[in-house]
């Protein structure tokens, strides 16, 4: 019977849909914790992530961006906010040794979840909210940095040209409305466009410096 066939996928997407958010609901409250003025409370969140960290590093940062982009009625943008620091935080330290670490164990992260993080962060980065907006441009250019050894993000650049071509055409479009061009193909645009515009560039700039890093 196909139809039972489909039902029964589509009760276990859901299932996986409801486990997910209550992963993301747990997660906020531990990174909630993190934030609490009570050092008792804030010790003890920190201590879960590294737990979490540990125990399975891969499903860690997977959630982490699941919280990111999951809707404003189960994570605040605060919450979000922090979400982010600390996977900024996770790919990036001032000592070389510390560094190269924490790109390899980016690096064994398989390829297919790191590739949904990346579609997570580009979708985040079109979110319209500036908070996070700005916490995720640094995040992709520390994982654009992670990967730029086995050229692991090659489309990255050219998808945040094509970002703040398409916010700036759109944006002069609307103000010239005589001038007739064709649409480009853009990704999703979530937010203002011509906020979307700078966020994109901000990002480039970031991206850039890392390379420039890279080569120094």
């Amino acid at each position: 019977n196909g139809g039972g066939g489909v039902a029964a996928v589509e009760s276990q997407d859901q299932q996986q849909n409801q486990a997910t958010q209550q992963i993301v609901r747990n997660l906020a409250n531990i990174l909630e914790n993190c934030m609490n003025p009570n050092p008792n409370l804030r010790n003890q969140g920190e201590h879960q992530l590294e737990r979490m960290v540990e125990e399975s590093y891969p499903s860690f940062v997977s959630n982490l961006v699941h919280l990111i982009t999951s809707s404003s009625e189960i994570t605040s943008i605060a919450v979000k906010q922090q979400a982010g620091l600390y996977l900024k935080n996770s790919l990036w330290a001032k000592e070389e040794s510390r560094l190269a670490l924490m790109h390899k164990r980016w690096l064994s992260v398989p390829p297919n979840i790191r590739a949904e993080i990346k579609q997570g962060l580009m979708h985040a980065l079109q979110s319209g909210i500036p908070q996070v907006q700005q916490v995720i441009a640094q995040v992709i250019a520390k994982v654009f940095a992670a990967e730029v050894a086995v050229n692991g993000w090659p489309s990255l650049v050219p998808d945040l040209a094509r970002l703040a071509a398409t916010s700036s055409s759109s944006s002069s479009s609307s103000e010239n409305s005589d001038i007739k061009s064709p649409p480009p193909p853009p990704p999703l645009l979530l937010g203002n466009q011509q906020q979307l515009g700078v966020v994109a560039l901000t990002t480039l700039g970031y991206v850039c410096e890392e390379m420039k890093e890279d080569h120094s």
